[in-house]
């Protein structure tokens, strides 16, 4: 058996209270065993603090006074009391996997510290990966593997890893001083990786450990992601590239590289003028941030007088471990996959949502693919909801012309979903487009039927296309795993009835199921649902499905 090591999850807040919510609901779906959350939440009055004090039970809170990265995170580190110590963002959410893959790094005794990979909000490209940094703080992410070569002592690049995903031993980063203070933003996680390094540590990069980064707006950037405090990140780029330089590059390079930083901000402010985004005092106001970072990143960097920690200061802050209640299943964890092509503007159907949210509060992972206008992957009400954008097409596949790129998009996005993780079922109208498509794939299918075809056909484009669909919920009829049936159900439709379907492979999902929660519903709601999840798992191992009476269909 693996050793779980105890994990102390730390999230530095400010001014995000809805994110922030979002990213502690996700906390409670891993699938990890053994760790902590500790949140240290920043001045902004948003009402951060009230949303904490629902979770103060759960979870350590601490306040920093000032909006600065890293007093935050050494406000975390000396709150938590876990053998690792894990960062992640306020706007960020980790899939379920995120601990149990960080942890396997540390069977290496001499990794420090770890961490995986970024998406971006489209849920497909990512924001990091595989990275190294020079003495300059410059960032090479075209590395297509780890580089645990360059993991020595004062090497001209190291790893680094992003701080909306990292982990570092406590006792190490302890040992030099937890973060440098005097980065209130940006290279703080950068500049510890490489004093880890230059001790003597290994910096472990991971494939997989992924977090999904959402990039809220801050004081930082607006909602156009617009930087709009330059000041900060201008003085950490000139105090890393002084304080970390090691001898490698003269103080002329060091200039000429921060010179070439600038002008790149001075670059995307002329192009925010230009495209009418910003007036013309954000280059006045950047011109004054500007002149403020080369004082002050030079006088700190030529210094070089780190803003450090004691290990005393630390250890007067940490209190006893608070161990985190997520969501633990009955048995295997599984992961659904809930598909519907026929969910307009972006939203799912309610019925998909309600039996993916119990599954997941039972402590399964669950997915719902629907089409959207972009591509997206948000993290609602414990269920990962996957927006697609039309663009696959299926070769091979026969389908009418109005919902073929919308079927096969959302096809090629389960696809791309079961190379990374396992799919237990895939989830699918009766009356629907998908199960052709993601047949030929070999997922196991459960099909679900909410509706009469007649109700079913009225949604459709044109005439022609019902005997089709009544010939696609034939076949699937037979060849899924079993048919979920709203109670009352459609079972009385003539449709229905005509497929001669085995009633003892239909499972009927019980009313009022939305909102499900154990330790507040009755005790009759909590035995249906329950029975229901039986059935259910029962037909997906392709047992004999348990009532507690016959059931006429």
């Amino acid at each position: 058996m693996p050793r779980h090591r105890s994990f102390s999850v730390v999230i530095s807040t400010d001014g995000r209270r809805e994110s922030l919510a979002q990213t502690l609901e996700s906390l409670r779906h891993l699938d990890y065993p053994n760790f902590e959350v500790c949140v240290v939440a920043g001045p902004t009055p948003d009402g951060t603090m009230e949303l904490l004090e629902t979770w103060r039970d759960k979870i350590k809170i601490l306040s920093c006074p000032v909006r600065n990265i890293s007093i935050s995170r050494n406000l975390g580190i000396g709150l938590a009391a876990g053998e690792i110590v894990a960062f992640i963002d306020d706007d960020a959410i980790p899939e379920s996997d995120w601990l149990t893959r960080l942890n396997e790094a540390y069977r290496e005794d001499h990794v420090v510290a770890a961490g995986g990979f970024a998406y971006n909000p489209d849920g497909i490209s990512y924001q990091w990966r595989f990275g190294t940094v020079d003495r300059l703080g410059r960032a090479d992410a075209t590395w297509q593997g780890a580089t645990p070569e360059f993991n020595f002592p004062f090497s001209a690049s190291f790893p680094s890893l992003l701080g909306a995903n990292s982990s570092a031993r406590r006792a190490a980063v302890i040992e030099i001083g937890g973060f440098d203070e005097t980065y209130e933003y940006y290279l703080d996680e950068t500049d510890l990786c490489c004093r880890l390094v230059d001790r003597g540590g290994h910096v472990a990069q991971l494939d997989g450990a992924c977090v999904h980064h959402k990039f809220r707006p801050s004081h930082i950037r607006n909602e156009a992601r617009i930087i709009r405090d330059w000041y900060p990140i201008i003085k950490s780029k000139i105090y890393y590239s002084l304080v970390n330089n090691r001898g490698h590059h003269p103080l002329s390079v060091v200039f000429e590289d921060a010179l070439s930083f600038i002008r790149q901000f001075v670059a995307q402010i002329d192009g925010a003028i230009s495209a009418g985004l910003v007036n013309e005092a954000e280059r006045v106001r950047l011109n004054e941030h500007v002149e403020r970072a080369w004082r002050d990143g030079l006088s700190a960097g030529l210094a070089g007088h780190r803003r450090l920690w004691s290990r005393a200061e630390f250890e007067k802050l940490q209190k006893p471990f608070l161990s985190f209640k997520t969501f633990e299943p009955v048995g295997s964890r599984r992961v659904y996959c809930f598909v519907s092509a026929a969910a307009e503007s972006g939203r799912a159907d309610r019925w998909f949502a309600e039996i993916a949210s119990v599954l997941s509060k039972l402590g399964h992972e669950t997915h719902i693919f629907i089409a959207g206008e972009t591509t997206t992957v948000d993290f609602e009400s414990g269920v990962w909801v996957h927006r697609i954008a039309q663009l696959a097409e299926a070769p091979g596949i026969e389908l009418p012309d109005f919902i073929r790129s919308r079927v096969s998009s959302l096809a090629e996005a389960v696809r791309q979903l079961s190379a990374r993780k396992s799919i237990d079922a895939v989830f699918v109208p009766l009356w629907g487009w998908e199960a052709p498509v993601l047949r030929e794939e070999g997922f196991s299918i459960v099909a679900l039927a909410d509706e009469s075809l007649r109700s079913h056909a009225d949604t459709l484009p044109a005439q022609g296309f019902e005997s089709q669909a009544l010939f696609n919920a034939r076949l699937l009829a037979r060849e899924a795993k079993c048919i979920l049936a709203r109670r009352p159900s459609v079972a009385n439709d003539q449709e229905w009835q005509s497929f001669s379907i085995d009633p003892d492979r239909v499972i009927f999902v019980p009313d009022g199921m939305a909102g499900w929660d154990p330790s507040e519903d009755s005790k009759s709601m909590i035995e249906d649902v329950d029975a229901f999840i039986r059935q259910l798992q029962a037909a997906l191992e392709g047992q004999e499905i348990a009532r507690p009476a016959a059931v006429a269909v």
